[in-house]
């Protein structure tokens, strides 16, 4: 269908509950960074596909009686992070674009403030929007005196029906065994359950699938990217309810959970919390320290959805979790999780030097002058793909060249993107998703058994033909930051936000400075981007060894280049001369920082000590990765040297 038409039959539908307009949010009914095709909604209305984080966009579509007739909510300030442009070229003339942070752009409640009739109803899916969300919401209306309707049905799906609407993944689930996940499931509830009397709470509802995934050591394939699967949580003192497909669980799974945890079908939990309302005790719902990941503001929201508090009977019923138990726990890794980790980091630098090696061969022993950026991603993703412990992708690549790399989470696509040139900056931002798979060597000999399994992101940087001064130069303090970042030594439970300046300050020595956060949690086996912790110029939770963080400092000029270095950190105990219970960071990604790129006129004699240490680290971690001889061999070997 036309967007005309979809909008047309999308109205049809208010009038069955007097509403003036309608909600379409990026949401699934977890408030996942990655949806499902069956929760496209947005998309599908608008025909909106191409944006990579689907939770900063928000459809308003109000009724033909209005002067606007639909709005796309562009919740991002420029151009530079994420191509506004890219919606603009997919948008007819049946919607207005608000690119939100902008001069005069209004916000959401602001605009249907000013556009709808006082005392109209808005109508929205409550299981696509946060308490959080639905509460600003609510609060902005007293102004125009609107309601917020929440309308079970979703309007949205009523009109997709016949239009080939995507079914719920039903994709089978899988066991994490414990010697990969490091601890029994059991031991997990347990840990959750010590925290109801402290709370003073009847239970806990989870609901974002990668805590339900740790929570209960499954994986699953529903989302692409995250290897998480459709279900809800409901934990007592004395039940475990796992709300799911059942015929996505094998029998292997079902013993597995026994009788310790009761399966129910996945929508059951609305119609079980209408019947557990308790007066002296709550039920306590999940929050989240959600970064923005286009320019990691980090900020509380409730994670549960606004139906599940509906269900319960409202907010006195609910307790919110300042950060949700079981987030806590899943952010700091176990030695067993810690191990394949690092592994998996390894095998996976692997893959780039070939890829990086297999570039280079490409444009100037070739070259190839008609490489795209979209063909070179392809071609990555094979290099991992011949990893035998390869999952999939962690996330969408970004391959970038020139211009494009100043887009801070470009994608490049198949039709429209750049073909990469050799005397322009590359920047490449990747990752994949790891599990170890036994094989009968490793069962025969089983001493030589290693944990391969873990998520990776890792970016780099390179120039293949000759770079500029100033392209050089900006690297350098790019890469001082990243250096110092890497060295820093600092007491248990210091804030992520405070670190961060130590990224900026070669930057901003000289007026220069990047419009995004510096890093942020990374999950084992799991989602790419991961709370409670992380680095950036707005407070955050504390730092505590087990935890990983990513350190990605970066430069981005408008329509010339971009600049980052990222590597995966873990944080850990450090010895000191003085016990003030120091930590510090472990480097677990290894792949080499380009030299020709180094001023080394601009570091110190310690960053460029890292360097050389760093680049020969990368050659004895990744060498026996690599078949000695091969292109990816001697660009390794030849990138490493001091």
């Amino acid at each position: 269908m036309s967007s005309e038409s979809k909008l047309a039959r999308l109205r049809k539908e208010f009038t069955k509950y007097n509403i003036e307009a309608y909600i379409i949010p990026s949401e699934d009914a977890h408030q996942s960074e990655y949806i499902a095709a069956v929760d496209a909604r947005r998309g599908f209305a608008c025909k909106e596909y191409s944006i990579k984080f689907k939770f900063f966009f928000f459809v308003i579509v109000t009724s033909l009686t209005l002067l606007a007739p639909a709005a796309l909510q562009w919740l991002l300030r420029t151009q530079q992070l994420c191509g506004p442009t890219e919606a603009s070229k997919q948008l007819d003339e049946n919607w207005i674009l608000q690119k939100s942070g902008e001069k005069g752009v209004p916000t959401r409640e602001e605009w249907l403030n000013k556009v709808l009739p006082k005392n109209s109803k808005v109508g929205l899916d409550p299981k696509l929007i946060s308490v959080a969300a639905a509460t600003t919401l609510t609060k902005n209306f007293e102004k125009s005196n609107h309601t917020l309707v929440s309308i079970e049905e979703n309007l949205v799906d009523v009109v997709w029906e016949n239009d080939k609407k995507p079914a719920l993944p039903d994709n089978c689930v899988e066991i994490l065994d414990v010697k990969y996940s490091g601890r029994d499931f059991k031991e997990k509830m347990a840990e959750l359950r010590s925290t109801f009397d402290e709370e003073n709470v009847w239970g806990c509802a989870v609901t974002a699938l990668d805590e339900i995934a740790w929570l209960f050591n499954l994986r699953g394939s529903d989302i692409i990217y995250n290897p998480v699967f459709f279900a809800y949580a409901l934990i007592t003192k004395d039940t475990a309810k796992l709300y799911i497909n059942k015929n996505k669980l094998t029998k292997d799974v079902i013993d597995y959970l026994g009788s310790s945890v009761t399966i129910l079908p996945y929508n059951q939990i609305f119609l079980d919390l209408q019947s557990s309302q308790f007066e002296d005790k709550k039920l306590l719902i999940d929050s989240r320290w959600l970064e923005n990941l286009i320019i990691f503001v980090n900020f509380f929201i409730v994670l549960s959805n606004l139906a599940l508090q509906n269900a319960i009977g409202g907010p006195k019923y609910v307790k919110v979790a300042s950060v949700s138990a079981v987030m806590n726990s899943k952010a700091i890794k176990n030695k067993i999780e810690l191990e394949g980790i690092r592994q998996s980091h390894i095998r996976d630098a692997s893959a780039l030097c070939n890829y990086f090696a297999w570039l280079e061969n490409e444009l100037l022993v070739k070259k190839n002058n008609s490489l795209s950026e979209y063909d070179a991603a392809v071609k990555l993703e094979e290099f991992r793909r011949e990893l035998k412990d390869f999952v999939g992708l962690s996330f969408d690549t970004i391959s970038s060249t020139g211009p494009n790399g100043a887009i801070i989470h470009y994608k490049p696509q198949k039709d429209t993107c750049a073909i990469i040139k050799v005397d322009q900056l590359y920047l490449c931002d990747s990752g994949a998703q790891f599990k170890y798979a036994l094989s009968l060597f490793v069962l025969i000999i089983i001493l030589k058994y290693v944990n391969r399994d873990g998520t990776t992101d890792v970016t780099r940087t390179l120039h293949f033909g000759t770079p500029t001064q100033h392209e050089i130069d900006c690297f350098t303090r790019v890469l001082k930051g990243h250096i110092q970042l890497d060295l820093a030594v600092f007491p248990s439970g210091t804030l992520g936000s405070t670190l961060d300046v130590l990224a900026r300050t070669a930057l901003w020595k000289v007026g220069l400075n990047y419009r995004h956060g510096t890093g942020h949690g990374v999950g084992h086996y799991l989602n790419v981007h991961e709370g409670p912790q992380g680095i950036g110029l707005k407070p955050s939770c504390e730092l505590k060894a087990g935890m990983t963080v990513t350190n990605e400092p970066g430069y981005y000029e408008d329509g010339n280049f971009g600049i980052r270095i990222e590597n995966v950190l873990i944080i850990e105990e450090k010895n000191t001369e003085f016990n003030f219970g120091a930590t510090g960071f472990e480097h677990v990604t290894f792949v080499p920082i380009q030299k020709k790129l180094i001023n080394f006129e601009l570091l110190t004699t310690e960053e460029t000590e890292w360097v050389k240490n760093y680049n020969l680290k990368c050659f004895g971690k990744v060498k026996d990765h690599l078949k000695e001889g091969s292109l990816g061999y001697l660009w390794l070997e030849r990138e490493t040297k001091p």
